[in-house]
């Protein structure tokens, strides 16, 4: 008997063992990101009203992609309590625009790292780890590339040196060397976010003729109109919230659509989940 509950344990650790091992294989992605928008230079954070915390307390849906079928089961802020939105991680082996190989859904905090659905650090795709592009798209954001090919295996954590800095513009791919504008916002000395503006409600996860998933490449005047209508509205989640404040206000959040007017994302486009 003793023998035999032995194997028995042996086995059970084995199999642990097993599954930790192929847990560990898969690529997990820490990286840090500023919004223009909420970020506030004088705190290095980005900002949360009391209007938009109250919006996030009840929060257990993202903006109508496909990577949350059902609500989650808690708010996000319960999982994540300095949660400031969804945001969306994909990979990809080339810098060109060819398909992602793995894409998944987490959540950035107000201070500007990723967190994932259970609300620990770093979001894991279901691909092993290896060298990929990173690339970052939030809700009402122009998306970001990574400049290179990063190897995921050298991101360990959000302390320094270990994730990848979205918030440093060399970091950030840039076509052509800017071939249209640059892929990040500068938002104080030697600070960058991504692009706000992208408000337009027709443009998200959609799909095009062919059945592949397309992201808007421009901050045009189409932006603008989401923010005409809802302009005054109660507070809610909506992409027309340009500033993440809670309230749509024309008079703020056009501002943003008309400051960053023809502003395209440099990060190759469309994305294939």
């Amino acid at each position: 008997m003793k023998r035999a509950g032995w194997l028995l344990l042996t086995a059970i650790i084995l199999c642990s063992q097993s599954v930790t091992a192929k847990n560990m294989s898969l690529a997990r992605v820490y990286a840090k990101v500023w919004l223009e928008g909420p970020y506030d230079a004088s705190t290095g954070m980005m900002r949360r009203t009391p209007a938009y915390k109250a919006i996030l307390d009840t929060l257990k849906r993202d903006w109508d992609t496909h990577f949350l079928q059902t609500d989650l089961k808690q708010p996000i802020t319960a999982l994540v309590p300095q949660a400031l939105d969804f945001i969306l991680v994909y990979l990809r082996r080339s810098e060109s625009g060819e398909a992602v190989l793995a894409a998944n859904i987490g959540i950035l905090g107000a201070d500007g790292f990723l967190y994932d659905l259970y609300g620990n650090p770093g979001i894991t795709l279901n691909v092993r780890q290896g060298v990929y592009f990173i690339i970052l798209v939030h809700r009402n954001h122009l998306p970001v590339q990574s400049s290179r090919a990063v190897d995921i295996a050298q991101l360990s954590g959000n302390m320094a040196g270990r994730y990848y800095d979205f918030t440093v513009a060399a970091n950030c791919y840039s076509a052509a060397e800017g071939k249209y504008n640059e892929p990040v916002k500068s938002l104080s000395a030697n600070v960058y976010g991504l692009f706000a503006g992208n408000a337009s409600q027709q443009i998200g996860m959609e799909t095009t003729g062919g059945g592949l998933a397309a992201w808007p490449k421009i901050i045009a005047s189409l932006d603008m109109t989401p923010v005409q209508q809802q302009s005054g509205d109660d507070p809610r989640y909506t992409r027309a919230d340009t500033d993440l404040s809670g309230v749509v206000i024309y008079a703020l959040d056009a501002a943003f659509i008309t400051l960053n007017s023809g502003v395209a994302t440099e990060a190759p486009m469309p994305l294939y989940p």
